[in-house]
């Protein structure tokens, strides 16, 4: 089962997310391995620094359409969904975190 929630608790997501290049009304997703909280790049590997760690996206929808479609494919990630002020708007994980 994958869920979707609305909002994560303090804490939790990225670290030192840089969303500046996100303009008003996109959306930022972002991947953490789910059993560790290490970051992931855009490829699922551990992300190192050298590599991007997010997709934009135009529209919430379509970031929680990749989010479910990822975490479906690879249950071991937890997506993490950003608005243009950094602000985590959503999360989507299998089953529970």
């Amino acid at each position: 089962m994958v869920s979707l929630t609305g909002s994560l608790e303090c804490g939790k997501g990225l670290p030192d997310m840089d969303l500046s290049n996100l303009k008003h009304n996109q959306f930022a997703l972002g991947f953490i391995e789910a059993t560790t909280g290490i970051v992931l790049d855009l490829d699922g590997h551990y992300h190192t620094g050298a590599s991007e760690r997010y997709v934009v996206f135009e529209c919430l929808e379509d970031a929680e359409k990749e989010a479910t479609s990822r975490v479906t494919q690879h249950p071991n990630i937890h997506c993490i969904i950003f608005d243009s002020t950094g602000r985590m708007v959503g999360e989507v994980q299998k089953g529970g975190f």
